[in-house]
């Protein structure tokens, strides 16, 4: 696999399905598609998390020939952490696990992927929206803050990233409306935007729970994030 694959274009019949999910990413900088919800939650999953530098949908088709019959898998998602390690991630439904093996429940395809994968020689992993179960509110409470942060990262006012640095200089910590009446020449929406890109930067957290993103919503400055510093 490329050191840093590109994704595999959907096909023309994939582009025309209602259940597309298509959204830009802040952490690949352009926009991503994706043919399934177990895609897009688990994707969420790891666009926030600080330790992930790169991901890639549908990274490469691999292929292994065994006894003449040469198979081939496309991953839904490739990963790379900071530490350097790659794996790929197969995501499904709970209910598509049909087959146990070693008491563990996988998809019908499993073994057949796990040959093609184990002979390239990359790890991969088998997400399913029960494994992500207990992260549903963080995931619920991504899924609202990605637009913000996609909008910062594709239109940047580094105006207002200066505005909202100074302002957790002094303050750390600061709810959504209270950082906005104190930004008053810019609009609620842009500031939001420019929040939530910090947090997605590793540089602001924030008190999820299981509440929509408004006002009241809290900001935390981070002294250690590894994403761009306040």
């Amino acid at each position: 696999m490329a050191m840093n694959p590109t994704p595999v274009e959907l096909s023309s019949k994939a582009h025309r399905r209602q259940n597309l999910f298509r959204f830009f990413s802040p952490k690949t900088g352009r926009m991503v598609e994706l043919e399934s919800f177990v895609e897009f939650i688990v994707w969420l999953f790891f666009e926030f998390r600080q330790d992930v530098t790169f991901l890639c949908e549908r990274p490469g088709y691999l292929e292994h020939r065994n006894k003449g019959r040469v198979s081939r898998y496309l991953p839904d998602i490739f990963v790379r952490l900071i530490d350097g390690y790659e794996f790929l991630v197969e995501s499904k439904k709970d209910e598509d696990l049909v087959l146990v093996i070693d008491e563990c429940r996988v998809p019908r395809r499993w073994p057949i992927i796990k040959e093609i994968v184990d002979h390239a020689g990359i790890p991969i992993e088998l997400m399913t929206d029960r494994k992500l179960v207990e992260h549903a509110t963080a995931v619920a409470n991504w899924r609202q803050a990605l637009p913000y942060a996609a909008g910062e990262a594709q239109r940047p006012r580094h105006e207002l990233r200066k505005l909202v640095k100074r302002r957790f200089e002094v303050e750390s910590v600061l709810t959504i409306g209270e950082l906005a009446a104190d930004i008053a020449d810019w609009e609620e929406t842009d500031v939001c935007d420019v929040a939530f890109w910090y947090v997605h930067q590793g540089a602001l957290s924030i008190d999820w729970d299981a509440s929509d993103i408004g006002r009241h919503t809290v900001l935390r400055r981070k002294n250690d994030g590894p994403g761009e510093a306040l």
